[in-house]
């Protein structure tokens, strides 16, 4: 009965997933337009490609990964809207949890990206999804090179309520005891 549920649950994700994939192949085309579509098609597609776009942030090609990292980092809470409402709700079914999780995961990654406006952006969502789990991960910013990501780290952290870690972030921001 266990297995049977499980494969309820993950078909329409396994769609979701092919859909995601193809789209992806697609953002690699010669044409322009096509990667436009493609690009759009994955913003309207939500949560659901999350997985296919984390992979495809690592593509060796430079512009299937620089629209990848647009469409997870550059506009997460627009980009995916619908994550928001469902994972702020206590009760929220299976997949949202499952969902939350690997966008934390995500964006925990994408605060060490080599893109300031990656990181800065990363950290706000982070705030926005409520995961105070990562109050460390924010802290470790107080000594990033550019202060729009200092500023945006500091402000998730008060976002969060982790207010012993903004009191040690900006103790070291300031060089203070």
């Amino acid at each position: 009965m266990t297995l049977a549920l499980i494969l309820l649950i993950s078909a329409p994700f396994q769609d979701i997933s092919d859909k995601a994939l193809e789209l992806i192949r697609r953002l690699a085309s010669d044409d322009v337009e096509e990667r436009e579509g493609a690009t759009r098609a994955l913003l309207e597609m939500g949560p659901g490609a999350l997985p296919a776009l984390e992979k495809a942030a690592a593509s060796p090609d430079a512009e299937v990964a620089a629209r990848a990292r647009f469409i997870l980092a550059a506009g997460v809470r627009a980009a995916f809207p619908d994550l928001f409402k469902t994972l702020r709700n206590e009760h929220a079914a299976l997949e949202g949890k499952a969902l939350r999780g690997v966008a934390v995961q995500t964006l925990v990654r994408f605060l060490g990206d080599s893109d300031s406006t990656v990181r800065g952006r990363a950290a706000t969502a982070l705030a926005l999804l409520g995961a105070r789990e990562t109050a460390p991960d924010l802290l470790a910013l107080h000594a990033d090179p550019q202060h729009y990501v200092r500023v945006h780290a500091a402000g998730a952290l008060r976002e969060l309520g982790a207010v012993d870690e903004l009191k040690d972030f900006l103790r070291k921001v300031w060089g203070t005891p």
